[in-house]
């Protein structure tokens, strides 16, 4: 009698939390993390539940036993008032001397001031920068004093200080990202269901390009398969048994094995499962293939993350935090944002 009603009072308590949350249209909540099956299947019941009622928001797990739920119903943001006055300077970009991805984000960072400041542009050049047609906005080196920004990765774990914050949700700059990263020619895209949820799966594996170790010196460039499995794990609770289309977007050297055995691990007729069989000849077809799907789980990995901010996605889920024990990884924190109004 008394498993009854406690499981009763239960009951009600949820669904008294799930009326609170209809009816209040912004709101901040620090629960305990969960800790076992059926409290992550509770969280992400709330999470569907909020998508349902087409609010948007972020949750944020943290590695020390909290997560944190954000909510509010859509509304446009506020472009940000740049500065009154041009100050005089101009900046540019230094190089990591890494891959396009960290290229395109060293000089989205200097966009980004440029922007703020009401400053022009110095472009430093770098492999593949004809791809895209970048900024008309450019000084020459000599025109004014000139600011150079430091190459430096988004915030993580590894990275918990960065020089300054861009608000990448900012219209303004939203509008000048999709000028300056517009392709100089087509690419080849590919095609998508219009009648399934579509999920992109960014599964970085470092190609020919990347050494094992490095796995382990980031894990969050190169989460394992059961961070992967996870999220998809939870997308179809989010989705409550609407069929996915998930797709591996990888450069493994061997993607439809890959392929197999996530299909095999998580083994739901929901999902629609696809990769491509070899690597494209041109990384851009990928790069730009990214911002047309409705949902994207990726690494900490700049080739995605600017991809990613061509775009709005029904839901992004990224990892945040890890820990090792020996030749293990476990990721132990990660951020979901949700928002319904972006479904492609």
């Amino acid at each position: 009698m008394n498993t009854r009603k406690s499981w009763l009072i239960a009951f009600l308590g949820f669904s008294l939390f799930l009326l609170i949350l209809a009816k209040i249209p912004n709101r901040y909540a620090a629960l305990d993390a969960p800790e076992g099956e059926a409290e992550c299947k509770q969280i992400h019941e709330r999470i569907s539940f909020l998508y349902e009622q087409g609010k948007c928001g972020r949750v944020t797990y943290q590695p020390n036993g909290k997560y944190r739920i954000a909510w509010h119903l859509p509304r446009e943001k506020e472009r940000m008032i740049p500065a009154a006055a041009p100050s005089g300077k101009a900046v540019t970009y230094k190089l990591s001397g890494g891959r396009l991805g960290d290229n395109l984000l060293s000089y989205l960072h200097a966009r980004w001031i440029a922007y703020r400041d009401r400053v022009p542009l110095v472009r430093t050049p770098f492999p593949g920068d004809h791809e895209f047609a970048l900024s008309s906005e450019i000084a020459q080196p000599g025109d004014y004093p000139l600011e150079v920004i430091p190459y430096f990765p988004e915030p993580t774990m590894k990275h918990p200080n960065p020089p300054f914050l861009v608000d990448w949700e900012d219209p303004g700059f939203r509008e000048e990202i999709a000028l300056c990263l517009k392709p100089t020619k087509p690419h080849n895209l590919l095609a998508l269901p219009s009648d399934r949820i579509t999920v992109c799966v960014h599964v970085r594996r470092g190609g020919t390009h990347d050494p094992q170790s490095l796995h382990l010196e980031y894990p969050l460039k190169f989460p394992p398969d059961s961070f992967y499995l996870g999220q998809i794990e939870h997308l179809t609770r989010i989705f409550r048994g609407q069929e996915l289309y998930v797709f591996l977007m990888t450069d493994d050297l061997e993607p439809e094995k890959l392929l197999q055995s996530y299909q095999e691990a998580l083994c739901d007729s929901n999902i629609q499962w696809d990769c491509r069989e070899k690597l494209p000849e041109n990384d851009l077809d990928d790069f730009y293939s990214i911002p047309q799907f409705d949902c994207l789980i990726l690494p900490d990995s700049s080739f995605s993350i600017v991809a990613s901010k061509l775009t709005e996605y029904a839901v992004r889920i990224s990892p945040t935090h890890y820990k090792k024990k020996r030749d293990k990884v476990q990721i132990t924190g990660l951020e979901i944002a949700f928002n319904p109004e972006y479904r492609k």
